[in-house]
């Protein structure tokens, strides 16, 4: 069982509203669909459920007849922020306190919010993402692997809208990062190092059916990189 911090303490750690989703400081508020909202929130905005996972249920509003019936304490308003969204696979080590972190950039097609989770992937290092997840790991803190999702708002600024605490897609495994794999060495106390090789550049990869192999994108007759 993984027991994680309030939501007082994530939002005082990420420096954002207290919520299912979290998004530091927001040009709009995250509201509750009430009939004040409605009738005052900036459109188009994006209709989340309060509970839910995997963006199941999230639609994006242009018209306030779109919010007609909806009972209130049900859903979420929140400021339609830009895409392409922006997932970090983290973490932080329960003795050593090392920190290790990779983005990943989903780059084929989407079923409305939710992309699919075979197609190509960019994996790369960008400092000022990566800077956030650190500071939102220590600030908690949250040890071993965590998943968060980004949106850039209309100033370019990368917002953090959702802290999943549990590993995401072995993607970067392929290149020699295996999140997943370093969260159970690190909680059963063995070394890390080897699962989590730095990441250098940016790399594309596959996630392919049926079998959830990753392969370097080309010829899939080509054997897939050796996993480290």
């Amino acid at each position: 069982m993984l027991l994680l911090p309030s939501t007082t303490a994530i939002g005082r750690a990420c420096k954002c509203r207290p919520r299912v989703s979290f998004q530091p400081r927001p040009a709009k508020p995250t509201v509750l669909a009430t009939p004040e909202t409605i009738e005052t929130v900036e459109l188009p905005a994006v209709l989340k459920p309060r509970v839910g996972t995997g963006s199941q249920g999230v639609r994006l509003i242009r018209e306030r007849s779109q919010l007609a019936g909806l009972a209130p304490e049900a859903w979420l308003l929140q400021e339609c922020l830009q895409h392409p969204e922006v997932g970090v696979v983290a973490f932080l080590g329960r003795a050593t306190g090392a920190f290790h972190s990779a983005c990943h950039q989903f780059l084929g097609a989407r079923a409305g919010f939710t992309p699919t989770l075979h197609g190509p992937w960019r994996v790369f290092r960008d400092p000022a993402i990566e800077t956030q997840a650190e500071q939102l790991a220590r600030g908690l803190p949250l040890f071993g692997t965590f998943f968060l999702q980004l949106l850039a708002d209309a100033r370019s600024r990368w917002l953090i809208t959702d802290v999943n605490p549990r590993p995401a897609l072995r993607i970067s495994a392929a290149i020699g990062a295996d999140f997943a794999v370093a969260n159970l060495a690190d909680f059963w106390g063995e070394p890390t190092d080897r699962m989590l090789q730095p990441i250098v550049g940016e790399h594309f990869l596959s996630h392919e059916p049926p079998d959830h192999q990753l392969s370097a994108m080309g010829d899939r007759s080509e054997p897939a990189p050796a996993r480290r």
